[in-house]
């Protein structure tokens, strides 16, 4: 019988090959995930058979676009939705999953750090956290600057969205064993937001 997997997952879901691949997991098994801002689930598709997802996410009104698409993807099985934000998941228990996604989320949040402690927290021991996240240019380019100057007009049209996040250096610091973290500059990107982190950190 395969082992069951849980996953806890943040935000709007873009795919990525971290996703695909949910850290070195094999697809055959099941699996259960958890998200906030989760949105419309737009990752759905690379989830494996059997995945059983616990879908969290701040806005209630999410759940009638994520069902809508999960109609799409008879592979995922949601198991429960929780209305949190990603600072405080009191509702889901300490060491309840093997894997958290994070997708543009961190940039979002209130507390970084409150977030990150938040999704340790609810990761079991070997867990993996799995992450693509927008962040500040090196401090010493001019990219930065920019990124700064733009950062209020940004944070106000994009509803809370900021700039100037160093969210790698705070995963490095929220005490996981092992991190990983790449980093990417994709071209279809907007400037001021063209600093990718794709990252895996274990528990």
């Amino acid at each position: 019988m395969d082992a069951n997997i849980e996953f806890v997952i943040y935000t709007a879901l873009t795919a990525t090959s971290s996703e695909r691949s949910f850290g070195g997991q094999k697809e055959e098994h099941p699996f259960r995930n958890s998200g906030d801002w989760i949105g419309g689930g737009a990752n759905l598709q690379y989830y494996p058979e059997n995945s059983n997802l616990t879908a969290v996410d701040m806005n209630p009104s999410f759940i009638t676009y994520f069902e809508e698409n999960r109609q799409k993807y008879p592979q995922v099985n949601l198991k429960r939705t929780v209305i949190t934000m990603a600072e405080d998941m009191h509702d889901i228990d300490d060491n309840s999953f093997d894997v958290a996604i994070c997708t543009y989320t961190l940039c979002s949040v209130k507390s970084v750090r409150s977030a990150l402690n938040e999704i340790k927290r609810v990761l079991k021991p070997g867990g993996k956290f799995l992450c693509v996240e927008h962040v500040l240019y090196c401090k010493s380019s001019w990219n930065s600057t920019l990124q700064k100057f733009a950062a209020p007009l940004w944070k106000v049209y994009f509803n809370g969205c900021t700039l100037t996040r160093k969210s790698d250096e705070e995963i490095r610091k929220t005490g996981f064993k092992d991190v990983v973290i790449e980093m990417h500059h994709p071209k279809d990107m907007w400037l001021v937001a063209r600093p990718q982190i794709i990252g895996i950190a274990t528990k």
